[in-house]
């Protein structure tokens, strides 16, 4: 009953996207775009939310179970082992990580995916910082980060991620996602994001979310260069041994639930690219990846846009940077352009 409840209210949210074509007034646009971005923006249906969630919606988000909990207290009140929920989960195409629950519906990295994200994650790796640090790949991003990681919960956004071009002698993987959490110090992170990776092993784009301490990478089915795809992150009330739970959407469809340290967090967009050279090599690629019509979970009463009353930064690394960005007002919400 809770899953029929829940995921009627996310189809209320979207029922109420109001399909039309905004003036677009520019505000501290860095760069110019490139002109090959034209034919992307062709294809951007131009829609702008009607109204945030109201207070009941957000409280029913709250109160969400995945399919993957159910089945797993399911389990549970019929005296299975773990080893034995797992096999269960895997037969349903769920995962879970048993010392604190956290549960998913994916497919793991294969052996080739998991070299390279061992290359790109090294072990001062941060999402909110746009300083590089010590890995084997270099890296280069270009990030939109808010500045008050005390207000906000979780991030409702759509985004589609361009060509994302790889190759062996050039950007080896490419990453466009969206992260939520913090790091209030070295010795003390918890984060968790959604959004779509290409690396030069398998040249896919993959839609795939992330924790970095409950079950890590996990992906989603693939994704192509121009369709825009909701993806949201709502974190709960309710605290237990791992931390304050979670849950990812989808396109309204749920793939993952864990837990993070604080219920309010950071939340940033970001375009990241790894080279496999001693001296970083990137890929021309003129695709726009565009971030556009979101709005921020704050406390249970709802949301707010992410325009410019929301304190926002904009950062890259290193500098200069190989990857381009640009940001607009486009109805209610900035429009956050991307590209190499």
């Amino acid at each position: 009953m809770k899953k029929r409840i829940v995921m009627q209210a996310f189809s209320l949210l979207l029922a109420f996207l109001l399909v039309s074509i905004a003036g677009i007034s520019a505000v501290n646009a860095i760069t110019a775009m490139p002109e090959a971005t034209d034919q992307y923006e062709s294809l951007d249906p131009g829609v702008i939310r009607e109204r945030l969630p109201t207070k009941e919606e957000a409280a029913k988000l709250n109160e969400f179970e995945s399919p993957a909990k159910t089945l797993i207290n399911e389990l549970k009140s019929k005296n299975y082992a773990n080893d034995d929920i797992t096999r269960e989960l895997a037969k349903q195409g769920y995962g879970w990580y048993p010392d604190t629950g956290a549960c998913w519906k994916g497919t793991p990295p294969s052996t080739e995916e998991l070299k390279i994200i061992q290359k790109i994650r090294g072990p001062d790796y941060s999402p909110f910082s746009a300083e590089s640090s010590t890995r084997a790949l270099e890296q280069a991003l270009q990030m939109m980060s808010v500045t008050n990681n005390n207000a906000y919960r979780g991030i409702n956004v759509y985004m589609k991620p361009s060509e994302m071009l790889v190759e062996p002698d050039g950007t080896y993987q490419h990453v466009i996602t969206t992260h939520v959490g913090k790091k209030p110090n070295p010795s003390t992170e918890c984060w968790t994001e959604v959004g779509v990776a290409r690396s030069v092993p398998d040249n896919m784009k993959q839609c795939f979310t992330y924790d970095n301490d409950e079950g890590e990478w996990q992906f989603h089915g693939e994704t192509d260069s121009s369709t825009y795809r909701n993806y949201a992150i709502y974190v709960t009330d309710t605290y237990e041994s791992g931390g304050y739970l979670y849950h990812i959407w989808i396109d309204d469809n749920w793939v993952r639930s864990g837990h993070l340290a604080f219920r309010e967090n950071d939340v940033n967009h970001a375009n990241e690219i790894w080279s496999d050279e001693s001296v970083p090599v990137w890929t021309d690629d003129s695709g726009t990846a565009v971030f556009r019509d979101g709005f921020l979970y704050q406390g249970n009463s709802g949301g707010v846009r992410w325009n410019s009353d929301v304190p926002t930064d904009w950062g890259c690394s290193p500098t200069p940077c190989p990857i381009r960005e640009s940001h607009s007002i486009v109805g209610n919400a900035w429009k956050y352009y991307t590209w190499i």
